[in-house]
């Protein structure tokens, strides 16, 4: 096929670029961040064979998206999309906590936080049945935790919110840039992706056992979203380098149609954030990449994001466009599962 080759020739030039930047790094004495490259340089080598020795393999750039006789078919496309879902292996189960167990830590989690008892409604069905189907599927790191409705503010005093917004964050909403939304978190239950944000490597960080990965690949592969083409080259499979443009638009949305969750499937807010490194997970601030929000930013397709431990952690904030793509943000999904009392 010409679009394998094509794909192994810029899988070369990609070998090519990161021995470059392997021996930049190595000649100022960064031998760790060189022998990542280096890694990284076999490994476009291996697959390049591969690309031509099987067909489309792991890359598209933007030159072959300008001719279409170059892009896969509309069949190999949807072969693409339907090859995504990860399978469990028939031996490996994972056990559900019980709604008693579920309401249990919620109430634990949030008395913590708000220094008072909250009432937690039990869980709906419809979260077990998803964090059943993505057992089954193989798809690991979702949790579930109940927020309830809450109204944040600048001056509140909360026993347990440690981690607080800095000012620029409150200022943007008094500005309306931020609309008031972006300080309240929305009753119901939720399955988070719990895992830990990596540490950043010059673009080659990937999430450990990443849920995504094939699904990020097959996309940039069959053109639905821009390979990344920033400064250091970057695992195709990695969901670092995405737009929220295309967060928003085609990765959650072919990510909920390949899964069918129960539930409303959407990038994790700012607030949600914030609240989860407070009640559950203070180890996201301890690394120095970012995630991006989709608290919507000057009213625009422009968003926040946030979450370096060298920005002050999940204090921190900061607007960007909403077709930037880089190497050092991610994004972690959310599904939302409101109460009936909601």
């Amino acid at each position: 096929m010409i679009y394998s080759q094509l794909m192994a020739a810029e899988l070369e030039k990609m070998r090519e670029y990161a021995e470059k930047l392997a021996e930049q790094f190595r000649n100022a004495g960064q031998t760790g961040m060189a022998d990542a490259l280096d890694t990284n340089a076999q490994d476009f080598a291996a697959k390049a064979i591969k690309a031509r020795q099987s067909g489309f393999y792991t890359f598209s750039s933007s030159e072959s998206k300008t001719d279409s006789a170059e892009q896969p078919s509309q069949e190999v496309r949807s072969e693409i999309s339907q090859q995504y879902i990860p399978r469990q292996p028939q031996n490996e189960t994972s056990v559900l906590p019980s709604r008693e167990q579920l309401i249990e830590a919620a109430r634990g989690e949030l008395k913590g936080f708000f220094g008072k008892d909250i009432a937690v409604p039990e869980p709906p069905d419809a979260l077990f049945h998803t964090l059943e189907k993505f057992n089954q599927l193989g798809i690991r790191g979702f949790e579930p935790h109940y927020l309830p409705g809450h109204q944040f503010s600048a001056n509140e005093m909360l026993p347990g919110w440690k981690i607080r917004p800095e000012p620029w964050f409150w200022k943007q909403i008094e500005g309306h840039k931020l609309e008031r939304d972006a300080a309240t978190l929305k009753e119901g239950w939720y399955a988070f992706d719990g895992r830990k944000k990596p540490i950043y490597r010059a673009g080659q960080q990937v999430y450990d056992d990443d849920y995504l990965a094939i699904l990020m690949e097959n996309l940039r592969v069959s053109g639905e979203i821009r390979p990344y083409d920033g400064f250091y080259p970057m695992p195709i499979n990695s969901r670092f380098g995405a737009s929220p443009n295309e967060i928003e638009g085609t990765i959650l949305h072919e990510f909920a149609k390949q899964t069918q969750p129960k539930g409303t499937v959407k990038n994790m807010t700012y607030m949600q954030a914030n609240t989860l490194v407070n009640i559950a997970h203070p180890e996201w601030s301890q690394t120095d990449t970012y995630l991006w929000f989709s608290d919507r930013f000057r009213g625009s397709s422009d968003r926040i994001r946030g979450g370096s431990s060298v920005s002050h952690g999940f204090s921190f904030v900061c607007g960007g466009l909403g077709n930037n793509h880089d190497s050092s943000i991610a994004f972690n999904p959310v599904i939302s599962f409101p109460s009936k009392k909601a």
